[in-house]
C-alpha cells in the first residue's frame, strides 16, 4: 500500500494559509509589499507527489486559500464608568472637654433612709448643642440629660460605682473617673 504525500500537503497548505492570516496584518504594516507574499502554490511531482510551497517554482500553480478570521477588539462603550466606593464620611471632631465627678467624693458613705445621693460634676467647657452627660451608677444609665447636678433616690444599700459620660450626636464619649460610695440604710428588724 502506497502512501499518499497529499494528506501532509494539506496540512502544510493550511498550515502556511493559517500563519499568513495571522502575520498578514503585521507583514502589511511593516514589510513592503512583495507579490508572492501569503500566497500557496502547488506542484505534481513526475512521480504523482503533491508538493505545496510558498515559493513558486516551473510548472506550479497557485492555489486559491481563504483568508483566515481576524480579531479586532470591541471598543468600550464611552458611557462606562467602573465602580466607585462611595466617599467615606468625615469622622466628627473629638469632644475637647473634661468631665470630673466633685460629690460625691471616692469611698464617700452617706446614710440615708430614702436612698437619696446627690451627684454634682464640673466640666471644663459648657455643654454645646447635641451634647448631653449620662448618669451611671454600677453601669445602668439612670439620667440623660444637661444638668450638672442630679438627684437620685432609692439607690439600694451597698457599695456603688458612679460615672458620668459626656456623649455627642457623632456617638463620641468623654468618661469621668469612677467613683465608688457606700449607700447605708436603715433596715427593719423582724
Amino acid at each position: 500500500m502506497k502512501h499518499r504525500p497529499l494528506n501532509i500537503a494539506v496540512v502544510l497548505a493550511l498550515s502556511l494559509s493559517a500563519s499568513t492570516a495571522i502575520y498578514a496584518d503585521d507583514a502589511a504594516n511593516s514589510a513592503p509589499a512583495d507579490n508572492d507574499a501569503g500566497k500557496i502554490y502547488k506542484k505534481v511531482g513526475p512521480n504523482g507527489d503533491v508538493i505545496y510551497s510558498d515559493q513558486p517554482s516551473s510548472g506550479s500553480e497557485e492555489m486559491k486559500v481563504p483568508s483566515g478570521s481576524s480579531y479586532k477588539p470591541v471598543e468600550p462603550s464611552p458611557s462606562f464608568t467602573p465602580y466607585q466606593p462611595p466617599p467615606k464620611a468625615a469622622a466628627a471632631p473629638a469632644i475637647e472637654n473634661t468631665v470630673t465627678i466633685t460629690s460625691p467624693k471616692n469611698d464617700e458613705a452617706f446614710w440615708s433612709g430614702s436612698g437619696e445621693l446627690v451627684v454634682t460634676v464640673a466640666l471644663e467647657r459648657a455643654l454645646m448643642p447635641g451634647q448631653a452627660l449620662e448618669y451611671q451608677i454600677d453601669g445602668n444609665t439612670l439620667y440623660t440629660g444637661s444638668e450638672t447636678s442630679h438627684s437620685f433616690s432609692n439607690i439600694f444599700r451597698g457599695t456603688h460605682v458612679l460615672t458620668v459620660q459626656l456623649k455627642d450626636e457623632a456617638g463620641n464619649t468623654i468618661a469621668s473617673k469612677p467613683v465608688t460610695f457606700h449607700m447605708q440604710r436603715p433596715s427593719i428588724k423582724k
